[in-house]
């Protein structure tokens, strides 16, 4: 697509349109900017003209920006690039930009004339799905790897939907899990289930999850007393932790826990020491 050159003098947009249009000539230097472009940037007119409008482009995009520009001016073609541009208030957004060669009416090259949209909330969306389709694929890869194969994790709290979504996770990553809502359910069943690793809350009623550790490490180690825990948190204070580890939990978590943490820190504890 090629814009024919309006007549001398005239603007290449109605002001009263919000629109972020610009227009440069063949050595990329930028002879005109919307008002609203002005606006969104708090550039003005004599700041920007020139090489200045380069100033508001974030400058780790500035490199790329300038490559497509410049590749885009060289062959004539659309110019289509996304990037952040600093708005008048200083946070830098990302900008859509779309330019096309201006041609005169004997078709001589007079630059370009191009408009840019904000995108920064569709920007900041997409990038939130790409990370939580990367948490995905590396909670999908560690449960393909079966981290937890023959695991045994004794689950400890006394809060039923906890509990069930913890041992649904261990469980899928080929866990053997059992639950406890309590300390003293929790002792009941090491003899028989025999877990590799305590996965307990220190959030309990009472101190609970403290009175199961400290029962635990009185054991005699063939009886279980060395074996391996870890301790929910409910908050990430570093008080909270130092406790946790002199009551002889060998890891903690803070809630709510991330499913690829969780499997992280009980494939860790069952390593043998």
């Amino acid at each position: 697509m090629e814009l024919r050159a309006p007549p001398a003098k005239a603007r290449l947009v109605d002001e009263s349109v919000p629109a972020m249009v610009w227009a440069a000539r063949p050595d990329m230097s930028c002879e005109y900017l919307s008002r609203e472009w002005l606006r969104f940037t708090g550039l003005a007119e004599e700041q920007a003209l020139g090489d200045g409008w380069a100033r508001a482009v974030h400058p780790e995009d500035l490199a790329r920006w300038l490559d497509a520009c410049v590749r885009a001016f060289d062959a004539r073609e659309l110019l289509q690039l996304d990037y952040r541009l600093r708005r008048h208030d200083g946070e830098y957004r990302w900008i859509r930009d779309r330019g096309a060669p201006r041609l005169s009416a004997d078709g001589a090259f007079l630059g370009f004339a191009g408009a840019c949209i904000d995108i920064d909330d569709c920007k900041r969306v997409e990038c939130d799905l790409v990370r939580a389709l990367e948490r995905e694929r590396r909670l999908r890869i560690a449960i393909e790897e079966s981290l937890l194969h023959g695991v045994r994790v004794l689950v400890v709290d006394d809060d039923p939907g906890e509990r069930e979504a913890m041992m649904k996770v261990l469980g899928v990553a080929g866990a053997q899990t059992q639950a406890a809502c309590s300390s003293a359910e929790a002792l009941d069943a090491l003899p028989a289930f025999h877990p590799d690793v305590i996965l307990s809350d220190l959030g309990m009623r009472n101190g609970a999850g403290y009175e199961l550790i400290r029962a635990v490490r009185a054991l005699p180690a063939e009886r279980g007393g060395c074996m391996r825990a870890a301790a929910l948190l409910r908050s990430e204070r570093p008080e909270d932790q130092v406790h946790a580890a002199a009551a002889g939990y060998d890891a903690q978590l803070a809630r709510p826990v991330e499913p690829l943490s969780l499997l992280a820190t009980i494939a860790r504890l069952a390593q043998p020491a």
